[in-house]
């Protein structure tokens, strides 16, 4: 039971549908004391801070790992096939390295 209502709660705070005070409120109507319930909010919030900032480093961290292992493999081969032949741009691994980099830097 308080499992679910912190993660309710969680969920409430993270998609921006109740503010804090909201949730507060409604808790207190519940029963709970006042300072038990900023308590309990003040902690999830740090939490999902802690949560956004962590997917935000993992982003920027596997996002330059697949950019420049994708830059790293383009170049490697392009260098083997300098005395002519084909080598592999790995357009994919570009991009998407890309795409997570800025991701987290956004976010």
């Amino acid at each position: 039971m308080a499992q679910q209502l912190v993660v309710s709660i969680g969920e409430a705070l993270y998609e921006n549908r109740q503010t804090p005070e909201q949730i507060e409120e409604e808790l207190v109507e519940a029963g709970m004391e006042r300072d038990e319930a900023q308590q309990l909010i003040s902690k999830i919030q740090e939490e999902l801070e802690h949560a956004k900032e962590n997917a935000k480093a993992e982003d920027i961290t596997y996002g330059l790992l697949w950019l420049f292992g994708g830059l790293l493999v383009t170049g490697i081969t392009y260098s083997m096939a300098s005395g002519g032949g084909s080598y592999v741009v790995t357009w994919g691994a570009i991009v998407y390295g890309l795409f997570r980099t800025i991701k987290g830097l956004a976010s």
